[in-house]
């Protein structure tokens, strides 16, 4: 974990196995969130792109993922503040 200061805290030795694991499958469960998102996004924006649209109708992004759990049940695991 870095603060801001560039001071580097090493907490994996202090934490037992079974919740290093937990916590690095939290963190890989929130990238494959925000890269489903963003490619979501990137999709919008591309057909919108395509379109000729105006930028009235520019592409609201949908910030909820519950969504996601229907295509990736493996989320349904993971606490929903993550």
């Amino acid at each position: 974990m870095k603060v801001k200061h560039k001071k580097v805290i090493e907490i994996t030795d202090q934490l037992l196995p079974q919740a290093t694991k937990v916590i690095a499958q939290w963190i890989g469960s929130y990238t494959v969130i925000k890269n489903q998102k963003t490619r979501l996004a990137q999709q919008a924006y591309q057909q919108w792109k395509a379109a000729g649209e105006d930028k009235e109708n520019y592409p609201v992004v949908n910030q909820q993922v519950a969504f996601l759990n229907q295509t990736l049940p493996f989320l349904k695991t993971i606490p929903s503040h993550v």
